[in-house]
């Protein structure tokens, strides 16, 4: 009964509104009629299948997305749709006599969802998504009286909820720093949260005043928390301090000032409040077992020793500990910490991996290939000299290629194209020199060269089989060789992707299947699906537009592949994503670059 009045809601909300309504005034609409017809044509087809997809959890999440695409276009739909869902959200509260204390207070299946849902209302309308948040907050918050076996959920409860109104701050504050600002510092009154060091980057990259201001009040938090019994004020404390580090900091970068947000001018900390502030979470940590500080304390290390000098063989006897008890991670913290050593070279760290296991090796590997391809071409030409030299292995092979595959990167952004190809058909691996040919070929188009990133495309198609269907990707959002091909065959040849897509789609119910599980009692976790596959809404959404354009009919016939339907729903998401141009605030890979805590 419960299943058919939610199906119900959705169905009448459908019938309800007027979806066809327009906001003139979105700068992100497309004004192409045709455009607009296709775009509402979506809308409705996934308003209906959402209503009939079973899980209460998607149908959430789904409205959610839909919210966030509809907002700036239809805000009244938009808020329609939003205490609906609340609603449905609230009704998930409703206390359980006969269950544990979380689940009984607040199921943890419908946490994020509740996050994602009044983060992503907040990024339009700060004053509505507070009421919204007020009317699902979780029962035991608002209670009058809690017993003592209610204290652990409700600590619980209100550091989530510290969290919410940050993740909220962050979002607010791309538009209104004030009313960000304000929230943000209410919200630490109430609590720390390690999710408030989120929104102090982003005040960084916005206004360098507020950003030491908040900053402050951070501090005098944290200086007032009990480093035993809240995780957070740990947390935030930990990569606070390891983040002043102008080696590898966020709110002290200098590195490689190639984009804005990354070239901020670096926090002004008060120095004697961060002294004791550092001083108080070392004498937490020499206390903490190893276990449970390793993390935070090898992280800060680098910075503790700056910051309390007088302190070293203190922290150099924690560090001993820690290096006695958890030897790999120790081990990876000092690879790390050589990686970033002006002084050693990437050289002297690929001779490291030679006594190494296999899963080790490769890790040393990483680190000189990563160190070089920062450096310079010069530099991954060197390292490229001395691997070779080392005892035949797959890891040995896999960076040689990697190093074949940047020194052609390189080559191909200073203009030598042909240079680039050349060094580009030395690669062995076929996947990684598959994804480097794309990267050439669309260079090649870019400069109006049609007939080579053509010639391109049919190399590529023979080297890949793509004939063939045995020899076909499983996938068609799997992060793999398809998603270069498919985005070049877009550009250049819609006709070409078009094929590709009807050769892999019939293979991507059993991928979706087999990697998010369905069977008859369990739906496919959409929130899960779209998380992980989080590049596919944002790396498809020009190549699937592309094709939208050159022929709709075909690809909404593609969509008849797909068997299940949270899949449909899904594809038919990402269609409206890739129409309208929308960036969602749900794992929005621009906000991810200011982000501390990347929270899925």
């Amino acid at each position: 009964m419960k299943k058919i009045s939610i199906i119900i809601i959705f169905t009448i909300l459908f019938l309800s509104i007027n979806v066809l309504a327009k906001n003139p005034q979105s700068a992100e609409i497309n004004k192409n009629s045709v455009t607009e017809e296709k775009f509402d044509s979506l809308v409705k087809e996934v308003f209906l299948e959402n209503a009939q997809l079973k899980s209460d959890e998607n149908q959430i999440f789904v409205s959610t997305l839909m919210i966030d695409l509809l907002w700036e276009r239809d805000e009244n739909t938009a808020r329609q749709l939003a205490e609906k869902s609340a609603n449905i959200l609230r009704s998930k509260l409703v206390l359980k006599k006969n269950a544990s204390e979380m689940v009984r207070y607040f199921p943890y299946k419908y946490d994020r969802l509740r996050h994602d849902f009044i983060v992503t209302i907040s990024k339009y309308n700060l004053e509505f998504a507070n009421e919204l948040k007020n009317l699902t907050k979780p029962t035991v918050l608002s209670a009058t009286k809690v017993d003592v076996t209610q204290q652990p959920t409700l600590r619980y409860l209100q550091t989530k909820e510290r969290d919410l109104e940050q993740k909220m701050a962050f979002q607010v504050a791309a538009k209104d720093l004030n009313k960000a600002e304000k929230l943000a510092k209410e919200s630490l009154e109430r609590g720390n949260s390690h999710m408030a060091l989120n929104t102090l980057r982003r005040f960084q990259t916005k206004d360098i005043e507020i950003a030491n201001k908040f900053a402050d009040i951070v501090i005098d938090k944290l200086l007032k928390a009990d480093f035993k019994n809240d995780r957070a004020a740990k947390e935030a404390t930990s990569n606070l301090i390891r983040q002043l580090d102008k080696k590898t900091g966020t709110f002290g970068r200098e590195l490689k000032c190639k984009k804005s947000i990354y070239c901020t001018t670096p926090l002004s900390i008060n120095e004697n409040k961060l002294r004791i502030l550092a001083g108080r979470w070392l004498n937490h940590a020499m206390t903490a077992s190893n276990k449970k500080i390793s993390f935070y304390f090898l992280n800060a290390k680098t910075m503790l020793l700056k910051i309390l000098p007088r302190r070293k063989a203190e922290i150099n006897k924690k560090y001993k500990s820690i290096k006695n008890s958890q030897p790999k991670r120790a081990q990876y913290k000092r690879l790390q910490e050589k990686s970033l050593d002006k002084k050693i070279s990437p050289s002297e760290i690929a001779k490291m991996a030679l006594n190494k296991s296999d899963k080790e090796r490769f890790t040393f590997y990483r680190y000189a290939f990563t160190k070089a391809a920062r450096q310079s071409k010069a530099a991954l030409e060197t390292l490229l000299l001395e691997i070779t030299k080392h005892p035949e292995n797959e890891e040995k092979n896999w960076v040689i290629d990697s190093i074949n595959r940047n020194i052609a990167g390189k080559t191909a952004d200073e203009g030598d194209l042909d240079k680039a190809l050349e060094l580009a058909r030395k690669i062995k691996q076929k996947d990684m020199q598959t994804s480097f040919l794309t990267y050439i070929a669309r260079k090649y188009y870019e400069e109006n060269n049609m007939a080579k990133a053509i010639l391109l495309t049919d190399e590529i198609t023979l080297l890949l089989d793509l004939n063939s269907t045995d020899k076909l990707p499983k996938s068609i959002v799997s992060y793999d060789k398809f998603s270069s091909v498919f985005i070049l065959f877009a550009t250049v040849n819609p006709e070409r992707a078009f094929l590709l897509l009807e050769t892999v789609m019939p293979d991507s119910n059993t991928y979706f299947v087999n990697k998010f599980g369905r069977s008859s009692n369990q739906e496919i976790n959409l929130r899960n699906l779209v998380s992980r596959n989080r590049y596919a809404f944002t790396f498809y959404s020009k190549s699937i537009k592309r094709l939208v354009e050159t022929d709709f009919e075909r690809v909404k016939k593609l969509l008849g592949y797909l068997e299940y339907p949270e899949l449909s729903v899904a594809a038919k998401i990402l269609l409206l994503k890739s129409i309208s141009g929308k960036k969602f605030v749900f794992n929005n890979s621009d906000d991810a670059k200011e982000m501390v805590y990347r929270s899925n």
